[in-house]
């Protein structure tokens, strides 16, 4: 893709809900009460949640969009079964189990983080801010991907032995991400310094969020005016040049036009067990290396005098004597 929004559409899977997510293991393990006993925790909670997203999404971003619109084939079973539409409640990847777990530590922290001794509205508000901002994210991928879910925004005490909650409406779900959108924009309205780092979920995500949402509901006008945001704040800059534009997938924290990215080291988080092994890289030793017969394919093209596939230049690095 050329442009590298990671807030990017995808197609709506139609898939039955997988009920596996509610033998969750109880909330008393996690033991929260006890935890939220001063405001440095609350630095260690969210970065749970964003561990949690990590879990959640990773290649599933591939899996829930690219994989299933013709863009790219697998090579196990479970992988043709995504890209022929023929997702079944089994399939691993297809679990929403993942989603919950991130979702569950948000609403965690919405309910807990007001209540640590001595803290200011101002202090927690950066925090509760990621939390609306996150849960309101993860909501937003899942409607897309199952349609109807359950909506779950309190902590789960453990009392039950077992617990079923049915799916909301396609119009309820939308509410919710609605709302945490606007509860994390007004928290995030509270910082006076907010952080730049493109890890971490911000105001500027939630009005790209925001536009994404009214946009996938045909809210057109309503998307126009969410995105005057950039426009009348100047907060987003396009790319200019390869050099800026190589930026983007090499180190998009220091990229203008980034807006929100999920962290990812190669030292920690490895290669052939990701997405890029997914994108054509399945018969190499190398997650990020083109597999021999594509590459080939792609030259062949290029020299045929017919013209060439864009999808070459969009691979292969063409910036030169750039690390």
């Amino acid at each position: 893709m050329k442009k590298y929004i990671i807030l990017a559409l995808t197609s709506l899977l139609a898939l039955t809900s997988c009920e596996s997510f509610l033998d969750r293991s109880p909330l008393s393990d996690l033991s929260p009460s006890s935890y939220f006993k001063d405001k440095a925790e609350m630095k260690n909670w969210n970065a749970g949640i964003y561990d949690a997203f990590q879990s959640a999404l990773s290649k599933r971003q591939v899996l829930f969009g690219d994989v299933r619109s013709d863009n790219v084939t697998g090579t196990t079973y479970e992988d043709s079964k995504i890209y022929m539409n023929a997702l079944m409640p089994n399939i691993s990847d297809a679990s929403w189990e993942p989603f919950y777990t991130c979702i569950s530590r948000c609403n965690i922290g919405i309910q807990k983080y007001p209540t640590i001794h001595n803290i200011l509205e101002s202090e927690y508000a950066p925090y509760i801010a990621q939390c609306y901002a996150m849960r309101a994210y993860l909501y937003f991928w899942g409607t897309r991907t199952w349609g109807k879910m359950p909506i779950i925004t309190e902590p789960w005490d453990g009392s039950l032995n077992s617990i079923s909650i049915p799916r909301s409406s396609l119009e309820e779900v939308k509410e919710l991400i609605l709302s945490d959108i606007e509860k994390a924009i007004g928290y995030f309205n509270m910082i006076v310094n907010e952080t730049s780092d493109k890890y971490y979920l911000s105001k500027d995500a939630m009005y790209a969020l925001l536009t994404e949402v009214h946009m996938w509901y045909n809210e057109y006008q309503e998307a126009l005016i969410a995105s005057d945001h950039f426009i009348n704040h100047k907060t987003l800059v396009l790319s200019n040049g390869e050099v800026e534009w190589k930026k983007i997938f090499t180190n998009p924290s220091d990229s203008k036009e980034v807006i929100f990215a999920m962290a990812w080291n190669y030292e920690t988080d490895g290669a052939l067990g990701g997405w890029p092994q997914l994108l054509g890289a399945s018969n190499t030793n190398n997650g990020y290396r083109m597999s021999q017969p594509i590459f080939d394919e792609f030259i062949d093209r290029l020299r045929s005098g017919e013209g060439y596939d864009a999808r070459f230049w969009n691979t292969i690095d063409t910036v030169k004597n750039i690390l």
